[in-house]
């Protein structure tokens, strides 16, 4: 447990520094630094809804389903810090 007690951001830093420190260790490299990383997620999603209020041929042919009783949205989104 690493100090109950303390800030959350006096946690988050410690903890940094640990997996900096054992990233060091493990890698060999000397010079690594966590503040050099990043982490980023893709994200892919396919959602298919009946047709609301837009009928069918407000919609475009390749947002329609084969059967065109449903508009389908294939979405990918990136998010990353």
């Amino acid at each position: 447990m690493i100090c109950p007690f303390r800030n959350k951001n006096v946690k988050m830093k410690r903890i940094v520094d640990l997996i900096q420190v054992n990233m060091r260790t493990v890698s060999g490299n000397k010079t690594f630094k966590m503040s050099e990383c990043s982490t980023y997620m893709r994200i892919e999603s396919s959602v298919s809804i009946k047709y609301l209020f837009a009928t069918k041929p407000f919609m475009p042919k390749e947002l329609r389903t084969e059967d065109a009783k449903r508009i389908k949205f294939d979405v990918i989104l990136y998010k990353g810090y």
